[in-house]
């Protein structure tokens, strides 16, 4: 991992409630270079829909603010869906982190893909807070994150 200045230890991103307190943030963790992993979890409610709590897999490059969203838990209970492959996408993307090959984004994104996992891509126009705490240099522009 190449030298960064630090603003703050990345371990000071876990449980940090995001765009309300339904949501928060864990597992916060440097995978590359210029490359964070976190998960988001929560849950909203609905009277017609009851209930549905999700957690995903996050994988963000700070300096472009590409960011898959990888859905690694769902209970849903208006069609009663339970999924729970977390400890898989964990597994997945350590061998990744650890395999010692560099990775292109896409090639990362397809791995998810082909073990069927459900994978959006989005660019973040905020930094997020593993960025802001890993790779501060890396904003590229994005708004500065400011969540501590």
């Amino acid at each position: 991992m190449p030298l960064s200045v630090v603003a703050f230890p990345i371990t000071e991103c876990d449980g940090l409630p995001l765009l309300s307190h339904h949501w928060i943030a864990t597992e916060h963790q440097v995978i590359g270079d210029g490359v964070v992993a976190f998960y988001e979890a929560g849950g909203l409610c609905d009277e017609e829909l009851g209930c549905t709590e999700s957690t995903f897999l996050k994988i963000s490059a700070c300096e472009t603010g590409q960011t898959l969203n990888v859905v690694t838990q769902l209970n849903r209970e208006y069609d009663n869906t339970l999924l729970d492959r977390t400890d898989e996408a964990s597994e997945t993307l350590q061998k990744l982190a650890k395999g010692g090959a560099s990775h292109s984004w896409d090639s990362v994104k397809k791995t998810f893909d082909q073990k069927a996992f459900d994978v959006s891509e989005i660019t973040e126009t905020n930094e997020n807070c593993a960025c802001a705490a890993a790779f501060p240099e890396l904003r590229n522009g994005k708004e500065k994150f400011e969540g501590l």
